[in-house]
């Protein structure tokens, strides 16, 4: 079939196959493992642990939160040479998490790089991948930067439950304004004004006296003077009233124009 070059390529394939089995087996020996489940929300594997006080605030935070989203959270060292979002694959398919389960699996010697895996029915009230992403960039990535892991996975949790829930954050307590200093006019403001005395005016009262009842005079005009007039009865009903009306309004336009026209036409003639 291969002529005389079979046996040459029959060997390259050989070698390509045994060279694929050796690197896929390298890979897979030095990919980290699965760690057996445990009933914690918050697993942490790796090298550079939280601390005690963070590990207490932070599942104080997971176990205040109560709604219909889980969270459970992974911490290793790194998933190298594997992909951060295969491992996460290999972590939702082996621990075999409820579906209303949102897990985050964190590596810290990859700069605290976070995944995500959203079970159906979590992603069913509310959380969707484009949120959960906006989540970790506005809320994740700078409470870390500030305050730590611990910190960004507060905030990240609190954010999805806020997702899940509606529930706005609670605010945080405002900062007590600094103490001006002596020269600054503020300071000035702060000063208790001096109290009012109390005021009380005399229950003024007006003497009991009855103004006298003037009557005005019954002024009545003789009927002379004052001629009856005959006022025309008109009929709204009157199919045509609307026709007198037009005839009305174009009789007052004309007399208008006729008299602009006179005007216009005595102007030309001049003085």
């Amino acid at each position: 079939m291969f002529g005389r070059k079979a046996p040459g390529v029959l060997l390259r394939l050989l070698a390509l196959g045994l060279t694929g089995w050796l690197l896929g087996t390298s890979l897979a020996l030095a990919a980290p493992e699965v760690p057996p489940l445990l009933p914690d929300p918050i697993q942490d594997i790796s090298s550079t642990p939280l601390t005690e006080a963070e590990r207490e605030e932070l599942d104080a935070t997971l176990a205040s939160l109560r709604g219909p989203v889980r969270y459970k959270i992974l911490i290793i060292d790194s998933s190298k040479p594997q992909g951060l979002e295969e491992y996460l694959e290999a972590v939702w398919s082996e621990w075999r998490l409820p579906n209303d389960t949102v897990l985050l699996v964190v590596a810290r010697q990859d700069g605290n790089a976070i995944r995500f895996y959203l079970g159906g029915e979590a992603g069913r009230h509310g959380i969707t991948v484009d949120s959960a992403l906006a989540a970790i960039r506005q809320h994740y990535a700078p409470a870390v930067r500030e305050g730590g892991l611990a910190a960004g996975l507060k905030a990240l949790v609190a954010e999805l439950h806020r997702q899940a829930t509606g529930e706005a954050p609670v605010p945080d307590e405002p900062e007590a304004a600094a103490d001006p200093g002596p020269g600054d006019w503020r300071r000035w403001l702060r000063w208790p004004l001096p109290s009012l005395p109390r005021l009380e005016l005399p229950d003024w009262q007006l003497p009991d006296f009855q103004l006298p009842d003037w009557k005005l005079p019954d002024w009545q005009l003789p009927p002379s003077l004052v001629p009856p007039l005959p006022l025309p009865r008109v009929n709204l009903l009157d199919p045509r009233l609307p026709l007198w009306l037009g005839a009305g309004g174009l009789g007052c336009i004309g007399y208008s124009l006729l008299r602009y026209a006179l005007a216009l036409r005595r102007w030309q003639q001049g003085p």
